[in-house]
């Protein structure tokens, strides 16, 4: 939600009359000044809420979206270095996006990094 493309993507859906939910752990991997930055021109718009999370915190994710529905989840949230987040925090997509399938009525839309790429580009289908 506070990164580059979760930020532009919110205020687009907000110009359109969406509601937008964004949950971000907003850890320091990159700058988390320029995500506050981020944040502050979506604080206060009609429609906008912020949820400080981290995805891959089960019960966070529950807590999020207790009492709440949604038509779709749109689903932008990565951690840069995908190695480390299986191994350091034992990430598991599959977990977060069967939560996240419990509070959307019509689905969930996913995007990834290249990162996920394990392979050599000769190796690629």
């Amino acid at each position: 939600m506070a990164g580059f493309i979760g930020s532009h993507t919110a205020a687009a859906l907000l110009d359109r009359s969406h509601a937008v939910t964004g949950i971000d752990s907003l850890n320091a991997y990159y700058d988390p000044a320029l995500k506050q930055a981020r944040l502050a021109r979506l604080s206060g718009r009609d429609g906008f809420r912020f949820v400080q999370a981290d995805i891959a915190d089960a019960e966070a994710l529950t807590l999020a979206a207790a009492g709440e529905s949604y038509d779709v989840i749109l689903h932008l949230a990565a951690q840069a270095d995908v190695t480390r987040a299986a191994r350091d925090f034992g990430f598991k997509p599959s977990t977060t996006l069967e939560k996240a399938s419990r509070a959307s009525s019509n689905g969930i839309a996913i995007t990834t990094s290249s990162n996920v790429w394990t392979g050599s580009f000769d190796d690629r289908p």
